[in-house]
């Protein structure tokens, strides 16, 4: 059915209400022409009504999602960004490659596929979770803090909440009602989930659920049934709103932790260079042709490390150059940068209010180092050089904390 607007499928979200409005506009006409005589009954006209307010406020979202020129971005030194640096030396023997990182407190609290390791700031390892319910598998897929209940909650085989002290030690599995990948805190008394394809039963991404017992409050964001895979950053947050980037899109989305709406805010406008799910075949390209795109290296893939800190969103393309962003949220201005500080490529893996928090293996961060190009003039930075080699085990937690405002 034409509808007579111009439909985005990332507005997934808002295309059933624009039907809707073609749809009452037919049903209008139709009643007009045949129906002169005919009574409306009381229901008929709060359906209508509330069907031509729905539509009304979808239309006025619309209008909200500002179009950023990503390709043009005003080109910056990030160090130029940098207040101070604190870091952190980890003591850990293992080799497990950490995708997610939470400070809080006196604790840092890393995520990789296989487990959680929690860590002292002072460097003490406290332990690391793995398995705690005997003879199941341990699928972790996501990590947060429940301040509220002073919790570290784990997102686990796709339906389980696993609650824990913020030591780790084990206190419940809690059962959700649905499958899903990704989760966030919007409050005290709601969270946030991001669902994949992980569940089959519903076409949205995004659901709002109560604390009390999971119950959903209200679903969000067409679902386009191509990506498995579990990604890398989905959530970051302010008091106020959660900013919300999904797989294979080229859309940013916000829900307002007060209403606990989400809408569409920012299309990142890569001149067609951004391979979004509009692109791909359905079910995903193969191992293959991916590792082919990978090869040509002619698109960016994805974003990775997206973060909200002071004001501004933080991420990396992934492909073609694998630059870094921020957008300035106060005045929707774009910059472009080609490494964190002193040369670092690094993604981000977490963010506190005023810093991006990144981790890397001692051993690569005295690598980087070693390299007479990528000095530091930051005196954590080099106290902790000083009384490493590369050969040393462990973990480098790197504390950026960043300016409130960017040149």
């Amino acid at each position: 059915m034409s509808t007579g607007f111009k439909i985005e499928e990332q507005d997934g979200l808002y295309f059933v209400t624009f039907q809707i409005v073609k749809w009452i506009d037919i049903f209008t006409r139709k009643f007009i022409i045949k129906s002169r005589s005919f009574c409306f009954n009381t229901s008929t006209i709060i359906i209508l009504y509330i069907l031509l307010i729905s539509c009304n406020n979808a239309k006025d979202y619309s209008k909200n999602v500002s179009e950023l020129d990503m390709i043009n971005s005003k080109e910056i030194a990030f160090d130029e960004l940098v207040t101070d640096v604190e870091c952190y030396q980890l003591n850990e023997s293992g080799g497990n490659s950490y995708w997610k990182i939470i400070a809080y407190n006196d604790f840092f609290y890393l995520y990789a596929f296989d487990g959680i390791s929690i860590f002292k700031k002072s460097g003490e390892h406290v332990r690391t979770i793995t398995n705690h319910i005997r003879g199941n598998p341990f699928r972790p897929t996501d990590i947060l803090i429940n301040e509220k209940e002073r919790q570290l909650w784990i997102l686990e085989q796709f339906e389980n909440i696993n609650t824990y002290s913020l030591d780790g030690q084990f206190i419940e599995q809690k059962k959700l009602p649905f499958r899903a990948l990704k989760i966030v805190s919007t409050g005290t008394d709601h969270f946030l989930f991001f669902e994949g394809v992980v569940d089959k039963t519903t076409s949205s991404f995004l659901r709002i659920v109560s604390d009390i017992d999971f119950s959903t409050n209200a679903a969000f964001v067409q679902k386009y049934n191509i990506n498995n895979s579990i990604p890398i950053s989905t959530f970051s947050y302010s008091r106020d709103e959660t900013f919300i980037y999904l797989p294979y899109n080229d859309t940013i989305y916000i829900c307002d932790n007060t209403n606990l709406n989400v809408t569409p805010k920012w299309r990142l406008d890569f001149s067609g260079d951004f391979l979004t799910h509009r692109d791909l075949p359905e079910g995903g390209y193969s191992d293959a042709r991916y590792a082919e795109i990978i090869k040509e290296n002619k698109t960016y893939r994805s974003l990775r490390g997206v973060h909200y800190v002071n004001k501004f969103i933080f991420m990396r393309l992934e492909g073609k150059d694998n630059s870094f962003r921020a957008i300035d949220i106060t005045n929707n201005n774009t910059y472009r940068f080609n490494a964190l500080i002193d040369n670092i490529k690094t993604v981000p893996q977490g963010n506190t209010t005023n810093s991006l928090l990144v981790v890397m293996t001692t051993q690569d961060f005295v690598q980087h180092y070693s390299n007479p190009n990528n000095c530091t003039k930051y005196e954590s930075v080099e106290k902790v050089l000083n009384q490493l080699n590369e050969y040393d085990s462990g973990l480098i937690v790197l504390n950026i904390i960043l300016k409130e405002d960017l040149p």
